[in-house]
């Protein structure tokens, strides 16, 4: 789902202040609803989703100055998404640890090697 929405909002192209809301806004619903099965108060999981929106609708924002494809922006976009959700659930479960750091990065790391790499 958050590919689909994401590559959508991405292969339009249209301006940063348009659509880096638009993923900040999505990406925010998406985070508030991956964290809703957790016992965290609601207004936690609120903040953290919209740091969480801020921090996509930032990285849309530089990648509307890239010359890429939109499902390729779409898939970076995804990659990011990933890494952010996956931290911030561990932060809302747990407490984030170097464990969580190490694997949710490693995973985007290589993913982000792969669209790169397809880019070529």
């Amino acid at each position: 789902v958050a590919f689909l929405v994401l590559a959508t909002i991405y292969i339009n192209k249209v301006r940063s202040l348009l659509s880096a809301t638009a993923v900040a806004v999505i990406v925010c619903l998406l985070l508030v609803q991956i964290a809703d099965g957790e016992r965290f108060p609601a207004e936690r999981r609120l903040i953290y989703g919209l740091v969480g929106g801020m921090i996509l609708g930032e990285i849309t924002w530089a990648l509307n100055y890239w010359p890429l494809t939109g499902w390729t922006g779409g898939a970076v976009l995804l990659i990011a998404f990933y890494l952010v959700a996956g931290l911030l659930i561990a932060q809302v479960r747990e407490g984030l640890c170097r464990r969580d750091i190490l694997e949710y990065g490693a995973v985007a790391a290589l993913a982000f090697a792969i669209v790169a790499w397809s880019l070529r």
